[in-house]
């Protein structure tokens, strides 16, 4: 039987700020590649937006995460992106697996790479986000996947995982994270993580932080609905009425931050007895402007969620990623056969009466253009809820989480 090799992988999401570097691609790592960030290009002048292709990978792996009764937050378009990278070099069952966890088609890479690019160059610039990949140094990694790694602004680092010290390696990683992401996540790779078989650590890391465009309002202080019995929490209200949906159940508003271009959709399910977790992903992507106004009542609340994906992922419809047995990724290189054996995730969020700090993005600018015919509705989310950061122009559930206890300390 051949030699089995790893291949780790790490997704990250968290509240940072990323400085692009000099604008370069992955090279084969025969020689000595940058290990600058690659810079992500602005959209096309004139070009219209492509549809964020993140929600139904979203909606299918949002009820596996976390536990039932506690706060979640995750960044489904930070993973979708590190196994995106991972899919360019999947081949055979392992392909086919990963394409349909994450609903992709034929111009899956090309919508995610169109919605960074917006979001990256969103007015204001809040969003910072980074892909960097450490390969094996002198491992012939095949240049159709170095192609599509350079397309998702991938860049790559010469490593040599076999001959390395796993606490320098790992230091290295961690300090890119924690560079980009304003301290907020420091050690995302434990040096036992990564041995003499690792060949391959892909990684994204994401930042936002915007004020909202209108402040919140402080309210007084009062319950909260919490599954293990009422808590007091502060409450804030929105000055004026918000854009909502009102839809199989659920009743949400979309809170715009400044420019308009990003925002954070709450929903709340009519049932007391619903599951956040279980709430369809248009009520939070897709708030309109011709629905129902919204005056919105929520707690302030922070939030940290960490925890490896492999199981989650497998039971999703990826399992022979991570088979040794069945594996195949060589789309990546013939050299050595690979298995997936990690995909950790961290990601934190913070929400205030000022604005949103988080790791993700999606958001449609809703404008309040004329006076609603019916008054509007009163939105209190004063019992668990579910959110989401969207990038409003192309719908990319940059954030997704919900909210038991806002009192709970993260």
């Amino acid at each position: 039987m051949n030699r089995r090799r790893l291949l780790a992988l790490a997704a990250v999401a968290a509240g940072a700020s990323l400085l692009p570097g000099c604008s370069v691609g992955p090279t084969p790592t025969t020689g000595t590649p940058p290990r600058a960030d690659a810079v992500v290009p602005p959209p096309d002048a004139g070009s219209a937006p492509l549809p964020s292709p993140v929600a139904p990978f979203a909606g299918r792996l949002n009820p596996r995460l976390g536990e039932p009764a506690e706060n979640l937050v995750w960044s489904p378009w930070s993973v979708a992106m590190v196994l995106a990278m991972i899919r360019a070099g999947a081949a055979g069952a392992t392909a086919s697996e990963l394409s349909a966890v994450l609903g992709a088609d034929a111009d899956f890479d090309e919508r995610l790479a169109d919605g960074w690019r917006r979001m990256a160059h969103a007015t204001g610039e809040p969003l910072h986000a980074g892909n960097a990949v450490w390969a094996q140094r002198g491992l012939p990694w095949k240049q159709p996947f170095l192609d599509r790694l350079a397309a998702l602004a991938a860049s790559l680092k010469d490593t040599d995982f076999a001959g390395g010290d796993p606490t320098k390696l790992a230091a290295e990683i961690n300090a890119w994270v924690a560079g980009r992401t304003a301290g907020k996540i420091t050690d995302l790779l434990s040096p036992s993580v990564l041995t003499p078989l690792t060949r391959m650590v892909l990684v994204n890391a994401v930042h936002f932080k915007a004020a909202w465009l209108s402040p919140l309002l402080p309210r007084p202080a009062g319950t909260f609905a919490a599954p293990a019995g009422a808590v007091r929490t502060p409450y804030l209200a929105s000055g004026r009425a918000l854009a909502g949906r009102r839809s199989g159940g659920w009743t949400s508003a979309l809170l715009p931050c400044e420019h308009g271009q990003f925002g954070l959709a709450v929903a709340l399910a009519d049932d007391p007895d619903a599951a956040p977790a279980d709430v369809p992903l248009p009520a939070l992507t897709g708030i309109g402007s011709d629905g129902p106004r919204v005056l919105l009542t929520l707690p302030p609340w922070k939030d940290r969620f960490r925890a490896p994906l492999n199981d989650a992922l497998a039971a999703a419809g990826m399992p022979s990623a991570f088979d040794e047995d069945r594996t195949d990724f060589s789309g990546m290189t013939d050299a050595q056969r690979l298995f997936l054996k990690l995909v950790v995730h961290e990601a934190v969020i913070e929400v205030d009466e000022k604005g949103i700090e988080a790791a993700a993005a999606t958001a449609g600018v809703m404008d309040q253009v004329s006076a609603p015919v019916e008054p509007p509705i009163d939105l209190v989310l004063d019992r668990p809820f579910a959110y989401a950061l969207v990038h409003l122009p192309t719908a990319t559930p940059l954030f997704l989480g919900r909210v038991l206890d806002p009192a709970a300390t993260p």
